[in-house]
């Protein structure tokens, strides 16, 4: 079959009276063009034409009720309306035709593929006679040719073309390839004259009319029975003029089918053409079509088109659906006073006749809107820290909907507290706690990772909690740092240790006058260390290196607490521990210890108790644990354990673990003390003055 405006109507392909006769069938009687066989017959050449041989077409085929395997040559010479037969004879065997065009369609060559030849065949008549034309044996005595293919210069504009030849000797044994020059010169010797022409138009045979894809076309061509050549520089006139629109300009819309024989449309059983296009989700009107499209690539214009052509009629409001929400932020969050901007997406329903009211969560006014273009993208800022929902409802008269999405809003860092052990000693294992803090209170400033760097050439421990173990190999001064990581940034601090050799501890109580002075002094821990230090050291005689003082920080309403240490920071000092420390001991009982600070009444120590501090595992030192987790070290130090299957898994489980929290927070390979100026959050609520006098200062 064959169609004539693209694929929109076809019909069967008919042959020449010449040529049912021949074939005596003169009814019933159709050309079946062989285009491709998947086996025998795969060296039969397609449907060939060229844009320089206006209306001429070469195929294999066959003419009759049915399609067969017998192949002939076939030539329409009006774009394929009717086809000719070549030969009587049909090829029986199989090989199939090469085909070639030249001079602008002035003559045609047929060779038969791939078998033993000694001629070829052209036509100066557009196929209506053929004439044979010797090759010989290409030169080889007894031998023959075999053509693999024709071919001419591009466009096929020139006399000249080439057989494409393999050469066997008298023995069939191959000797080479050859190419053959075909001259067409001396065929064609009289070149053509204005009266050897004739204006051609192609034409739709089943209407009358001249018109293809809405335009008519008018081209110069060669009359069939003048055997003269046009030339290479030879130029085809050619007129195109549009055409009125006719139900032959159209074509079955999508859902639509043609039964065959018939030129009415009709909806497929199973589909609904009349659903409104999804043009509707943003548009108010929509093209509700009747059947019937314009075919691709027709030109027509004008013309009573209406029974074809679609009517705009207003869209269905749909419910809208399909909703997504999103933000231009990750899920850790953001912090306060970010601009975060939301997107708002929908698969289905109309928009532009749609209310959209966004809610956030914060006790802020609601944004309301009309049309899916103005909602699409909307900004917010949130003042306070927390977990928020923003929702925004959508409704028209079909119905509601709605989309959500859950956003985390943190406090920036201010400050990172440490709090830091005292009396600490050589392989005894002491915790460190450390503190997020925010101005904002209160405040909330998501999850935090501390990262602890404890100055002794340990690897460096990330903790998911705020306290983490660790103990000392050598006695000497430690400077700790640890930085802080919330979801948006980073802040660090450090505090200086003392590690001693040993170490006896006394807590102390005080006069009165001790809460009166902490009232009205700054910084009164720190001095009060200090002056605290002084004061034992001059009662005893005994340098201020062999006592530390430690001010507990302060709670509300608690009295003032602080512990005092006898300290030996060397082996020589370790012997004379105990009795500096009953010295102390009666030093305070005899009410010999007074704290003197500037501008304020002197505070009597009134009581010392023994206490035991850092009372945990001792260790081989230089060893570190999160708090909360088992401490491995332990373990680790027993020989014994080690034949234990429990604390193996044990161990192999918290390395595994470790080495995902370092490879999970890459921020960890600046420097713990490097402070990054970005907007964190805490995970206290303290108050500002409860964190001073506990060893620690920010870094700067």
């Amino acid at each position: 079959m064959i169609s004539f405006n693209k694929g929109g109507d076809w019909r069967l392909m008919e042959a020449t009276s010449k040529t049912k006769q021949a074939r005596k069938c003169s009814t019933d009687c159709h050309v079946h063009l062989h285009i491709w066989y998947p086996y025998s017959r795969s060296n039969d050449q397609g449907i060939f034409s060229s844009d320089n041989g206006v209306g001429i077409l070469l195929a294999h085929g066959n003419v009759g009720k049915y399609l067969s395997s017998e192949t002939s040559v076939l030539v329409s010479t009006d774009s394929g309306l009717t086809w000719t037969l070549s030969f009587a004879d049909t090829d029986k065997d199989g090989s199939g035709f090469s085909f070639l065009l030249g001079d602008h369609g002035s003559y045609l060559a047929l060779s038969e593929h791939y078998e033993k030849i000694s001629d070829i065949q052209y036509s100066c008549n557009e196929g209506s006679n053929w004439t044979d034309v010797t090759l010989g044996d290409g030169g080889a005595s007894g031998g023959f040719l075999v053509v693999n293919g024709m071919f001419t210069e591009p466009g096929e504009t020139t006399e000249y073309a080439f057989a494409f030849c393999s050469r066997y000797d008298s023995k069939s044994a191959f000797v080479n390839w050859a190419v053959v020059q075909l001259n067409f010169t001396s065929l064609l010797q009289r070149k053509c004259q204005p009266n050897d022409y004739y204006l051609y138009e192609p034409s739709y045979e089943a209407t009358g009319s001249k018109c293809l894809l809405g335009q008519r076309m008018t081209y110069e061509r060669r009359k069939s029975n003048e055997c003269c050549y046009n030339g290479v520089e030879y130029e085809r006139g050619k007129l195109v003029s549009l055409c009125t629109c006719t139900a032959e300009d159209f074509e079955c819309d999508y859902g639509y089918r043609k039964s065959f024989g018939s030129k009415t449309c009709v909806p497929i059983v199973g589909l609904n053409p009349w659903s409104p296009a999804e043009e509707c989700v943003a548009k108010s009107a929509y093209n509700k079509t009747k059947g019937y499209r314009k075919v691709a690539g027709d030109r027509c214009s004008g013309g009573n088109v209406s029974a074809w052509t679609s009517n705009e009629v207003p869209c269905p409001v749909v419910v809208p659906s399909g909703l997504d929400l999103d933000s231009d932020i990750a899920g850790a969050g953001a912090v306060v006073g970010q601009p975060i901007t939301f997107w708002l997406t929908q698969e289905n329903g109309v928009t532009k006749k749609t209310a959209y009211k966004f809610s956030f969560g914060d006790g802020s006014d609601p944004i309301e809107l009309t049309g899916f273009d103005l909602a699409a993208q909307q900004q917010h800022t949130f003042n306070e820290s927390g977990n928020f929902t923003v929702v925004v409802a959508v409704s028209n008269s079909a119905g509601k909907s709605a989309a959500s999405l859950k956003i985390k809003i943190l406090d920036p860092i201010d400050r990172v507290v440490v709090l830091p052990p005292h009396a600490v000693t050589v392989g005894v294992e002491v915790k460190f706690s450390a503190r997020a803090l925010a101005n904002a209170q209160p405040s909330y400033v998501g999850p935090v990772h501390f990262d602890w760097d404890f100055d002794d050439g340990s690897t460096p421990v990330l903790s998911p909690g705020r306290d983490v173990i660790h103990a000392f190999d050598y006695a000497r001064e430690y400077r700790v740092a640890v930085a802080a990581y919330s979801p948006v940034a980073t802040k660090a601090n450090h505090a200086h240790v003392r590690v001693f050799q040993t170490a006896k501890t006394l807590s102390l109580g005080f006069s009165a006058a001790a809460d009166v002075v902490r009232s009205s002094i700054d910084d009164l821990d720190l001095k009060l260390a200090a002056a605290l230090v002084d004061d034992v050291a001059g009662v005893t005689g005994f340098p201020k290196s062999r006592f530390e003082a430690f001010v507990f920080p302060r709670e509300a309403g608690a009295s003032l607490s602080v512990d005092l240490s006898v300290v030996a920071s060397s082996a020589d000092e370790k012997g004379s521990v105990d009795t500096l420390f009953d010295k102390v001991k009666s030093a305070i009982a005899a009410k010999q210890v007074v704290v003197s600070i500037e501008g304020s009444a002197p505070i009597l120590v009134t009581s010392s108790t023994e206490v035991t501090v850092n009372s945990g595992t001792t260790s081989g030192g230089g060893g570190s644990t999160s708090g909360g987790v088992n401490k491995l070290a332990v373990g680790l130090a027993v020989p014994a354990f080690l034949l234990i299957l429990v604390l193996v898994l044990a161990f192999y489980w918290y390395s595994r673990r470790y080495k995902q929290l370092r490879s999970a927070f890459t921020i960890l390979n600046h420097s713990p003390t490097d402070e990054t100026p970005l907007a964190l959050g805490a995970d206290e609520s303290d108050d500002d003055d409860d964190e001073a006098g506990v060893g620690g200062e920010p870094d700067e």
